[in-house]
């Protein structure tokens, strides 16, 4: 078998990347590589591995600032045309989420219970405390040099 181009390599990369973004799993992409590319797991891995620190360098913390802005900005401009068609209930939703991105609103408990009635589940703080447990901040976002996560269940 011929060696890819390395165009034809990014390419690749592209179709893993988009694929990651669309929730498909190590083995789904795995098999589609083997089967439309050719090639074996270690190299899917390799493409797998490239497609998550191009996602890691796109969402940095620059550009993850920016990219927050540009996300008000755009969910502005629908509220605007939200109410330019009288959409009020649209432009309500509209509101809501330009609130909850400014933390304008308390954290939201949830609760549930169980068969018995007796679990009780408050997630009002859950990513602090996971942050808390793990030692980490919260609010950063890992950069491209951090070490790489181990795999999870579906990376096995």
């Amino acid at each position: 078998m011929e060696q890819a181009t390395k165009v034809e390599i990014e390419r690749r990369i592209d179709i893993v990347l988009e694929m990651l973004l669309r929730g498909y799993t190590r083995r789904e992409i795995v098999q589609f590589s083997a089967k439309e590319f050719g090639i074996n797991s270690r190299q899917s891995d390799t493409y797998i591995r490239k497609a998550k620190k191009r996602i890691e360098r796109e969402y940095d913390e620059k550009n993850y600032s920016e990219l927050r802005r540009v996300h008000v900005a755009r969910v502005i401009r629908l509220y605007k045309e939200a109410l330019k068609k009288d959409d009020h209930k649209t432009a309500q939703r509209i509101l809501k989420d330009i609130a909850d991105l400014h933390g304008l609103y308390p954290p939201r408990k949830i609760e549930g219970t169980g068969k018995d009635g007796a679990i009780i589940i408050d997630i009002s703080n859950a990513l602090e405390r996971a942050a808390e447990l793990y030692g980490l901040d919260p609010l950063r976002v890992p950069e491209t040099g951090d070490k790489e996560r181990k795999p999870g269940p579906d990376m096995a």
